[in-house]
């Protein structure tokens, strides 16, 4: 693990200090459960994209939209998972 320094506007570090107070945990253990949901989140949403182009076929908006809420679902899993491990 390394250790980094960032700066935060004040009203992040409030919220962050608040997220951490309600969870139990320290600031730095929100820090990184937020940023590996944020990555995962922006992983999965490219492999989405990148199913949707695989397919080079004309789908309809519903079909895109049920990849979408799949992969929306998937990442709230992961979110509860994540709680639940805290």
């Amino acid at each position: 693990m390394k250790r980094t320094t960032i700066y935060l506007p004040d009203d992040v570090h409030r919220a962050l200090r608040r997220e951490a107070l309600e969870r139990d945990l320290s600031m730095a253990q929100v820090i990184r459960q937020m940023s590996e949901l944020y990555l995962k989140r922006d992983e999965l949403f490219w492999q989405t994209v990148g199913t949707l182009r695989a397919r080079n076929i004309q789908e309809t908006f519903d079909e895109v939209e049920a990849d979408v809420m799949k992969a929306v679902r998937t990442v709230r899993r992961e979110k509860r998972g994540l709680r639940k491990a805290s």
